[in-house]
């Protein structure tokens, strides 16, 4: 092996940190090294700030498309998030900041549930404990005051349009007059 570079097998022997801080000899394939490089070129070309952008686009393009979220969008947005974490340069502040991250979440991802998960049972016995303590009576007026709710929020829209409407009319027959 010459200068980290192995002829017999074209890799390449780096030391990377893992999460409890010990090194482990990784090997990097010769498209390893050459994606890396032309990813760091064109982490040069954009910046900082472009790769800011990039990250921006790329996260609110998939928040808008997937509301909901999408596992096989998701994990591919991760991946072109990952390019973009390649793509700054290695001794830079910002990919320290970046391990932060990955490690934070290597520390938390055992501790989250999914929603549904989380939910579930927090909200069925809630409204077991509401069902159980309401009377017929209490449960008829909860109905009536969700409706009275949508009702004046309703006829307060209907409202605002009307007098909207009625301000532009009286414009346009201003208007009328002034011309006549």
């Amino acid at each position: 092996m010459r200068n980290g570079i192995s002829r017999v097998g074209l890799t390449h022997h780096r030391q990377t940190s893992l999460a409890d801080g010990s090194q482990k000899e990784k090997k990097m394939s010769i498209r390893d090294i050459e994606n890396a490089k032309q990813l760091r070129k064109q982490g040069e070309r954009l910046g900082r700030e472009g790769l800011s952008q990039r990250i921006n686009k790329l996260v609110l393009e998939f928040a808008e498309k997937y509301p909901d979220g999408n596992y096989r969008e998701g994990i591919i947005l991760a991946g072109r998030l990952h390019a973009i974490f390649l793509a700054t340069d290695p001794g830079d502040y910002w990919r320290e900041v970046a391990e932060r991250g990955f490690y934070s979440e290597l520390r938390e991802l055992h501790s989250f549930q999914k929603e549904e998960e989380a939910e579930q049972p927090l909200a069925r016995y809630a409204l077991a404990k509401e069902k159980a303590t309401m009377t017929r009576e209490e449960k008829i007026d909860k109905a009536y005051a969700e409706f009275e709710s949508i009702n004046n929020a309703a006829y307060a829209e209907y409202k605002s349009i009307r007098e909207t409407a009625y301000a532009e009319y009286v414009r346009i027959c201003e208007s009328c007059r002034e011309n006549d």
